[in-house]
């Protein structure tokens, strides 16, 4: 496409190629808008460097004197940016998201034409159900140290678990999607009861 200022071809990135002006969005992953490959294994000190760098060359204040649309499309340039960043350099979030570009779903209720939403197991539930049951009583009965315990047990848990979603990404195979979403609704499940675990500790 041409560049809206100069006419000429705007190449690739968001920035026109041969006068520099700042392009309209276009539609692009988040691994797109960070200028990664779409996989699971990223630094994180890559993802930074990358997200400060763009931030740098994006952010509305470098074009507060440009005209309307220079302000507008810096603005949503940004946004993206940021979404973007959020997602990528969470571990757990980054793998939901390489599923959902596959057309899977953790563990919600929207329905959407083509995608595949994965639920919790009834052995999950059932589990999770009984150790919330546990954690109230503790908080209950003032029993700080045990809510402390149960915390620290559930957080190896969750690190076992997102180690685990490592190796299937990391398989030569690409992994069993269906095991690293299973293990993501687990996840979810564990981040409920570690910010229950959290508001019970500092409650005690």
């Amino acid at each position: 496409m041409a560049c809206w200022s100069c006419q000429r071809p705007e190449g690739e990135g968001a920035l026109c190629e041969k006068c520099g002006a700042i392009q309209p969005p276009r539609p692009r992953t988040h691994f797109e808008v960070m200028g990664v490959a779409a996989r699971f294994d990223l630094g994180a000190d890559d993802l930074e460097s990358r997200y400060k760098e763009l931030s740098r060359r994006l952010h509305p204040d470098r074009f507060a004197r440009a005209e309307t649309r220079a302000r507008m499309y810096s603005l949503q340039h940004a946004t993206a940016l940021n979404d973007a960043y959020r997602t990528l350099r969470d571990p757990a979030r980054r793998a939901a998201y390489l599923l959902r570009l596959r057309g899977i779903e953790i563990d919600s209720d929207r329905t959407t034409d083509g995608v595949r939403t994965v639920k919790a197991e009834p052995d999950l539930l059932a589990e999770m159900m009984e150790l919330q049951e546990a954690l109230a009583d503790a908080k209950t009965d003032g029993r700080g140290e045990d809510v402390a315990r149960m915390a620290d047990d559930m957080r190896r848990r969750r690190e076992q678990d997102l180690s685990r979603i490592a190796n299937e990404y990391a398989a030569a195979s690409g992994g069993s999607l269906e095991r690293i979403a299973q293990l993501l609704v687990a996840l979810r499940y564990y981040d409920r009861f570690l910010a229950e675990a959290g508001a019970k500790e500092h409650a005690a």
